[in-house]
């Protein structure tokens, strides 16, 4: 009998699929899997001779999350399943990859991150195709494996080779704290439940994804080429794997007495749900109008023909732990709880200062919100039921999901008129001083973490790093990344980066990891100055010195010493393209990383196109959510306009800013002229190559991202695990061109793939 756990237990996710529900956690606890344990002689702790073992199958399925029924990714059989680790656990998972060969995919295998953890000492286990290893091929299984050396909170695990989280393979991650950790969360939770919010497609993630890398100059789209289109809206946000499309058509580009897709009750759009589409071609963004006119009415029932709301049961006089968790491809969320003060106690795992809102708190893709619901709220009534509303920011017209929270007592219905409607709550997103509000659970700024502090099992249950540095430190280096949005002009292609350097998958079809492994020196040996190819990669770390900052305009870089006087050392950067776009990091320096958003074209940012709109008037910027692998870093500033060195004095919290692993940079206006930045600060500390990427994954998949090298040297003296995937002898890249024809040959058996350059119905 196989030792590895497989084991689908009741009461997380429901399913929308008509009458049928079905929930699921995969866990080495519980009762079954105790049988299973004691039948394998593992006891209930572990140790890296006897870890936990879990086993992950992914396959397709048909279900309906949405009420509209297609094929999505399975894992065990279910959709989303979460998995619970106790810190300080030794655990291996084998996933195992049952995908169809001709399930839709711009990247040939599948991997699995574990969002949020550092993984130190175990590099090779980050999941991060061609950057930790390579994917893993349909028909065979890997076997991850290392220590939860994090701190206890909410993760996420999720596909980070394509665009297959987008279709299920992903699910929520909880870390417990182990029996001898103080808890440094107050007052103690007597229940807690997992809000695992996404946004749904109706087309495989993929599909979408393959229209992306298409000419966006009509100069350069042919017939055979295909042209640019973008993924558009998603139709429904999903709370653990349960939404309703269709509540408020009018939020989706639709044309006017279209029938909406198939729906198991049958409802079909009418006239004045529905607005016309902006028209979705080579050269155009298809922006989407504004929902003035949306009103979400929903059964008295509060439930659809279709399926259930999801619903949080709480009891009166007891506190309540929800962990949010944004896992979404594209949308910004906010959450409320009707009439219920939401305190914030955790985010991306690390404990804050309790903080309390009334009804709503702001979530990023990528970004976890731990929130207490205490007793005996004023207004609150434990006789009745109330509205769970997530909604979407910065997206017009994106729509919302709507759960239910439920005292013991009371009916099982809210009220339908107390929702919070689309328009309102678009004025409840937070801005930048709010995002910079919140202060780290005191225990978390002990100017020491050893082993004798007594958080310091908390935030590293192995051991404490000795490197551990609060944000008031001197920083050795300062690099500041322009997030752009440049056109490639050898292929007229759209691509998301920084700098204006698209950061493409492959080639080498080999792991960046890899290749630092067998030549410590790899970085200084590829050329530093990047091309229009996709095969050179840019050089960003100085030869020497302290406090320097690289400062990037889209054109060049410049070496800035720490009074600010411009050296004699610039790279000139060209013009916009492709490159394997690292940082490399000497061991135990504090980085400061500064990301500036700016305007799509911004200097560089695109090149003279027969079409003048596209060389004189791209000033669009979008918000980004910015996720850095192998690390909690201190986010100590934020702010609206140009970043400069007087920031550092006005606009920086050096003393307590909040500790994330995801970040939003906001965006301000569309002018020229208008700017938004975010600071990070942490220690390399952490030998091994971490990405640091836009977590909106179709940004993404487009190149927005970097690779921060860490320590080469000790990544050179490692120990590679045995039984990593092996490589292909080809792969896909940046620049890689799903022509319509080419991807109906391949996948077109399928039937899943999107329409070619046409809006999504």
């Amino acid at each position: 009998m196989s030792s590895y756990l497989r084991i689908p237990l009741a009461g997380l996710l429901l399913l929308c699929l008509g009458a049928a529900a079905a929930a699921a956690e995969v866990a080495s606890t519980g009762t079954g899997a105790r049988r299973l344990l004691e039948a394998n002689k593992l006891p209930e702790g572990s140790s890296q001779s006897n870890p936990k073992r879990y086993i992950l199958d992914v396959t397709v399925g048909t279900r309906a999350p949405d009420c509209v029924a297609r094929k999505v990714i399975l894992i065990n059989n279910n959709f989303q399943p979460r998995l619970t680790f106790t810190q300080g656990d030794w655990v291996e998972v084998a996933v195992v990859n049952k995908l169809p060969a001709d399930w839709p995919s711009v990247a040939k295998g599948i991997t699995v991150h574990w969002h949020g953890f550092s993984l130190r000492g175990s590099p090779w286990m980050d999941g991060t195709k061609f950057v930790s290893q390579c994917p893993i091929p349909a028909g065979t299984s890997f076997t991850y494996k290392f220590q939860v050396n994090e701190m206890p909170g909410s993760y996420f695990y999720h596909d980070h080779s394509s665009l297959n989280r987008a279709d299920g393979l992903q699910g929520p991650l909880v870390v417990l704290p182990r029996k001898d950790v103080p808890p440094l969360v107050s007052p103690a939770p007597d229940a807690s439940d997992v809000l695992f919010l996404t946004d749904f497609w109706h087309f495989t993630g993929n599909a979408l994804a393959m229209r992306l890398n298409r000419p966006f100059d009509p100069n350069q789209a042919t017939s055979a080429s295909g042209g640019w289109c973008w993924v558009g809206l998603p139709r429904s946000l999903l709370i653990n794997g349960l939404g309703n499309y269709g509540e408020c058509e009018d939020v989706y580009t639709r044309k006017v007495n279209q029938t909406l897709p198939f729906r198991s009750d049958g409802h079909k759009a009418n006239s004045t749900d529905l607005m016309s589409p902006n028209a979705c071609v080579a050269g155009q963004l298809g922006a989407t109008a504004e929902p003035s006119s949306c009103k979400v009415e929903l059964k008295a029932t509060g439930k659809t023909t279709c399926g259930q709301r999801y619903s949080v049961t709480a009891k009166a006089g007891k506190t309540q732990r929800l962990r949010l968790i944004n896992a979404g491809t594209l949308v910004y969320m906010t959450v409320c709880i009707q009439s219920h003060t939401l305190t914030v106690v955790a985010l991306d795992a690390a404990p804050v200062e309790p903080r309390d809102f009334f009804e709503c708190v702001d979530i990023n893709t990528g970004q976890r919100v731990d929130v207490l619901i205490k007793p005996n709220q004023a207004g609150v009534d434990t006789s009745k039921s109330y509205w769970i509303n997530v909604g979407s920011q910065y997206r017009k017209g994106a729509p919302s999901a709507y759960g239910i929270y439920r005292y013991e007592s009371s009916k099982a219905t809210p009220d339908p008129s107390q929702i919070i409607q689309p328009g309102p709550m678009a004025d409840r997103k937070w801005n930048t001083s709010v995002t910079m509000s919140f202060r780290p659970n005191r225990a978390l700024l002990d100017s020491k973490a050893d082993k004798k502090k007594s958080t310091a099992p908390y935030l590293y249950p192995n051991a404490a790093p000795k490197s551990f540095k609060l944000p008031s430190t001197s920083i050795s280096r300062r690099f500041v990344l322009q997030s752009t949005q440049p056109l490639i002009e050898s292929n007229g292609m759209l691509k998301w980066a920084l700098d204006s350097i698209a950061y493409p998958v492959a080639p080498p079809c080999k792991p960046v990891l890899d290749s630092v492994y067998d030549n410590p020196n790899w970085v200084s040996s590829v050329p530093p100055v990047p091309s229009n190819g996709p095969n050179q990669a840019l050089y960003f770390t100085p030869k020497g010195g302290n406090a320097s900052t690289w400062e990037g305009n889209g054109k060049d870089l410049q070496l800035v010493d720490a009074a600010g006087s411009s050296s004699n050392v610039v790279i000139k950067l060209g013009k916009p393209g492709a490159a394997s776009h690292v940082l490399s990091l000497r061991p135990g320096e504090m980085v400061e990383i500064v990301i500036q958003n700016n305007r799509a074209g911004f200097n560089g940012g695109q090149y003279a196109s027969a079409n003048e709109s596209l060389t004189n008037n791209r000033n669009g910027r979008e918000q980004h959510s910015f996720h850095l692998h192998g690390h909690h870093f201190w986010q100590v500033g934020m702010g609206m306009g140009e970043w400069s060195e007087d920031k550092v004095k006005t606009d920086y919290n050096l003393v307590n800013p909040p500790l994330r692993d995801t970040t939003t940079v906001l965006f301000n206006g569309t002018t020229e002229d208008k700017a938004a930045w975010v600071a990070l600060r942490f220690v390399a500390d952490n030998p091994g190559t971490w990405p640091l990427h836009c977590h909106i994954a179709w940004h993404e998949f487009m190149g927005q991202g970097i690779t921060i090298i860490e320590d080469a040297p000790a990544i050179a003296k490692a120990k590679v695990p045995p039984g990593m995937p092996s490589c292909p002898a080809k792969c896909t890249y940046t620049f890689a061109n799903f022509n319509p024809n080419a991807a109906k040959a391949v996948y077109g058996s399928s039937g899943l793939l999107a329409p070619d350059n046409s809006q999504l119905p």
